[in-house]
């Protein structure tokens, strides 16, 4: 007596299945042992606007009766990457950001984002700006960016077809914040 048209299906699906995990396995790790450092340049050219911000200031309808005010900073940066030595055949795109990391008495390490963009084609790996803005906002929870001294990094994360995230920093200039506020 033969055997039925599904189980003959899920044969071949789980011969198939098992096969293309084979092959994938195998494939990413090939990529394993490809190790690149992107050409990073990141320079802050101004700060365009430092001032103090109502926390609800952004928000049509106020939360909260918190009359706290927090620092805000606008930046001006001129960015060159070159993200084309982390492309491989494996790679489906890089998630590329600009990150500011202080220390305050209230919070030991502060990070915040304030550029990002997603390259998912080797053409287009070569980033050149000269006046890039923060594409987030830069408020510090209260008055104390002041005088403080922000470290500027460049982040990446490589996303695969097939395999592991990988990733890497670049800690690229330290610059003191104005000791006044700038309009």
């Amino acid at each position: 007596m033969g055997h039925t048209i599904w189980i003959r299906a899920n044969s071949l699906f789980t011969f198939a299945s098992t096969a293309l995990a084979l092959v994938a396995i195998l494939a990413s790790i090939t990529d394993i042992w490809h190790t690149a450092e992107p050409d990073v340049f990141l320079r802050v050219k101004s700060v365009e606007r430092f001032r103090p911000v109502s926390p609800n200031a952004h928000r049509k309808k106020a939360s909260s009766n918190n009359n706290e005010v927090n620092d805000e900073a606008s930046l001006n940066f001129q960015l060159r990457l070159d993200l084309r030595p982390l492309f491989s055949w494996n790679t489906k795109q890089i998630f590329v950001s600009i990150d500011a990391d202080y220390e305050t008495e209230r919070n030991k390490r502060n990070t915040i984002s304030l550029w990002d963009s997603i390259v998912t084609q080797k053409t287009n790996a070569l980033l050149n700006y000269q006046n890039v803005r923060n594409k987030y906002r830069f408020i510090d929870q209260g008055t104390h960016l002041r005088g403080r001294e922000v470290n500027y990094t460049v982040r990446w994360e490589v996303m695969p077809v097939a395999g592991k995230l990988y990733g890497g920093k670049k800690l690229v200039e330290r610059v003191k914040m104005p000791d006044e506020y700038v309009n």
